[in-house]
């Protein structure tokens, strides 16, 4: 059974995506803009489904150790 956990952003967190809305908004174009919202959201998707990712990464860890912590 899988647990799934919420995942919150912090008020700083909620700015920083308004400041790259808006960057994106203004210097790129919105297909970009809504590639780089849905690349977030399936991170926070998998955040929420993998809690401890962050802790060990069978990729990274290996090469980083507790660095990536």
């Amino acid at each position: 059974m899988m647990t799934i956990c919420e995942v919150r952003l912090t008020d700083s967190a909620v700015k920083d995506f308004q400041v790259i809305s808006d960057f994106y908004l203004s210097v790129v174009d919105k297909t970009s803009l809504d590639k780089t919202l849905k690349d977030s959201q399936e991170a926070f998707v998998l955040i929420s489904e993998q809690p401890k990712i962050g802790h060990y990464h069978p990729l990274i860890t290996p090469h980083l150790g507790n660095v990536y912590r």
